[in-house]
Order: C-alpha cells, then sequence, then structure tokens
C-alpha cells in the first residue's frame, strides 16, 4: 500500500465495474481506479459529498480552543492520567498525553474572535490557571476549531462508501469517534475479505446497517451525555455520577460492566446481529 501525499480528490466517477477518481498532484492531474472506494477524509468528505449524501446532526454553539506543551504537568497534579476529564460548572476541560505534549481542549465563548483566543495572553492564562508555573509555557501548537454531532443517512453509495469521520463526528470526550472509525475499519475489511471469497457485494448494506446502527444509537447519545455531565451545574447530580463511578471501580463486575459499555463492546457485538 502507498501512502500519497499532497493529492486532493477532484472528481469521483463510479460505473457497474469499478471508480475512477481525478487526483491533482504535485506533478498534476492523475487518474486513478479501482473496484470500490471507501471516503475517510473527515468531516468536510469531498468523497461523502460527491454523491449527495446528507450529513444531519448540528453544531455545538461554542468553540474550542486545543493547546499543548511539552511542560511536565504530571509533575504537578496529582494521579494524572494520559486522558483525563476535568468536571466543572464553569470551565470545564480535557487534558491528553500526546506523545511528549500534554494537549488541553476548553471550550470558549463564540462571540469571540479567533485571533483573540488564540492571543498569547489568552493560551497563557489557560495553562496558568490550570498549574501557575510562575513563567510563561512553551507552546507546541494551539488552534481553534468547532464540534458536530453529526452521521452521513447512508455510508453506501453503489461502490462508495463512508467509514470514520467521513461518516460520523462527534464530540470527542470518551474518545468513541475515532474507536468507531477503527470498528468502522475491522468491520469493512471482513465485508471485503468475505466478498474476496465469493460473497455477494450485499454485504456492504450489511456494514451500512450495522455501523449506522452503532453511531446513532450509542455514540451520537453517549458523547452528547458526556459533555452535559461534565458541565453540568448540578450538584446533586453530579455526586451521584461520582459516587457510582467510585462503587463501579471498587466492583470488579461493575467495572467490567462498565467498560463493556464505554468501550462499545456491548453495542459493537449488537450490531454484528443485524443482517
Amino acid at each position: 500500500m502507498d501512502v500519497l501525499f499532497r493529492h486532493q480528490v477532484t472528481d469521483i466517477q463510479q460505473d457497474q465495474d469499478g471508480v475512477s477518481l481525478s487526483v491533482t498532484t504535485p506533478d498534476g492531474i492523475q487518474q486513478f481506479r479501482g473496484s470500490y472506494l471507501v471516503g475517510t477524509d473527515g468531516g468536510p468528505s469531498v468523497v461523502r459529498q460527491s454523491q449527495g449524501i446528507d450529513f444531519p446532526g448540528f453544531t455545538y454553539p461554542e468553540k474550542f480552543i486545543v493547546v499543548s506543551t511539552p511542560y511536565q504537568l504530571e509533575n504537578h497534579l496529582k494521579n494524572l492520567s494520559y486522558v483525563s476529564y476535568v468536571a466543572d460548572p464553569n470551565e470545564w476541560l480535557t487534558i491528553i498525553r500526546c506523545n511528549n505534549l500534554w494537549r488541553l481542549s476548553v471550550p470558549a465563548n463564540p462571540n469571540q474572535s479567533d485571533e483573540s483566543l488564540l492571543a498569547a495572553d489568552n493560551v497563557q492564562g489557560i495553562l496558568s490557571g490550570l498549574v501557575d508555573i510562575g513563567q510563561e509555557y512553551e507552546i507546541g501548537h494551539k488552534g481553534i476549531y468547532a464540534v458536530n454531532q453529526r452521521v452521513a443517512t447512508t455510508y453506501r453509495v453503489g461502490r462508495v462508501l463512508l467509514a470514520g469521520d467521513a461518516a460520523h463526528v462527534n464530540n470527542p470526550l470518551g474518545g468513541m469517534g475515532m474507536n468507531g472509525g477503527i470498528h468502522d475499519a475491522i468491520n469493512l475489511g471482513e465485508k471485503f475479505l468475505e466478498m474476496g471469497n465469493g460473497a455477494s457485494d450485499e454485504l456492504l448494506n450489511v456494514y451500512d446497517r450495522q455501523r449506522r446502527l452503532v453511531a446513532t444509537k450509542f455514540v451520537q447519545e453517549q458523547t452528547i451525555r458526556n459533555k452535559e455531565e461534565l458541565e453540568s451545574k448540578d450538584p446533586e447530580k453530579f455526586e451521584k455520577k461520582l459516587s457510582g463511578l467510585i462503587e463501579a471501580a471498587n466492583d470488579p463486575e461493575a467495572a467490567k460492566s462498565y467498560l463493556r459499555v464505554t468501550s462499545m463492546l456491548n453495542v459493537v457485538r449488537e450490531s454484528y446481529a443485524i443482517n
């Protein structure tokens, strides 16, 4: 398999025998052809749009600031995990370890300009609000992004299929977008393998039904709930949630049950019952 950088798909045509692509490359327009095309080109997916597939859902009103730093936050925050969610009714955030950087994601005022949100004093203020180190932080990366909750109305049009963010997007709380995309690839890979052994391409419709169930029934609902819980202003609701997590952590069977849900194992098993 070859990975081709600086290649942009500009036209997609399919017929009963395959799919043809026109691609802008550093060497000009090139043509590619294959039996099937799987679009994994993110939320703005050219592949999805080329097939006229709707992408219903909504965009959260707030913007999100992402900023990373190599500073060793683990030396100041006790029991900091590689994936940490900080719940607070006024200023919740996520802290994630990415190779040699800590990455923070913080909701921001949608009425502020991107320029003001990414200004050095604002970014330094976010980090200092977490841990005041008495000096400026080294910044590895900073940016602004919007968060959507959307699922494509179908993952298949003829010989063109969708997977990953091209098929479904959600807020990042819980890591379910990335893991859902991995599950898409596993499921679709299994279908192609069976087709290579003589099975009908009707299996691709099964892929659509199975994976859309996971995205619509579980991932969308769970990630929306995750965000609501992190930003909840109801102390009783928060304490109830926290007590439930502590009880589950202290009970091996309850912990396994909880992890089977949050890891999506239960809903994946349920999806494979669909034909």
